[in-house]
């Protein structure tokens, strides 16, 4: 247990020296925040970088439901009209017993998540990729 002390104490003096580095480096006028992701003022320079749906076919980005179902209809997808109002919902009947069905949130394009773009990816195979 003692031992285990120390080290987490070193730890947190070696966080503390970079942090300290950091701060040194930075122009006296920027404002330094500790919490990855975040930034004070406001800028996108700390946030992750946001992932996107290519169509490979012709290295497209997908950028607006309009030029996701282009792609979808192209490919034998069909949006179904008898569903709710927050979700959007694609159906492809394949050759035998099986149907496909992709559930999106009906939400501005933009605010797609990861996951719903690697299950556009996942139930369309080969055609995009994230």
């Amino acid at each position: 247990m003692r031992r285990a002390g120390k080290v987490w104490y070193g730890i947190l003096q070696d966080m503390e020296h970079m942090e300290k580095a950091v701060a040194a480096s930075a122009p006296p006028s920027t404002v330094l925040s500790s919490v990855p992701g975040v930034s004070i003022d406001g800028s996108d320079s700390w946030a992750p970088a946001r992932k996107l749906l290519v169509y490979r076919a012709t290295d497209e980005v997908i950028s607006s439901y309009d030029a996701l179902e282009a792609k979808l209809f192209a490919l034998g997808w069909e949006r179904d009209t008898d569903c709710f109002v927050c979700i959007r919902r694609y159906n492809r009947t394949e050759s035998g017993p099986f149907s496909q069905l992709l559930v999106l949130p009906n939400l501005e394009f933009r605010h797609l998540k990861t996951i719903h773009l690697y299950n556009i990816v996942v139930q369309t195979r080969t055609a995009f990729e994230v």
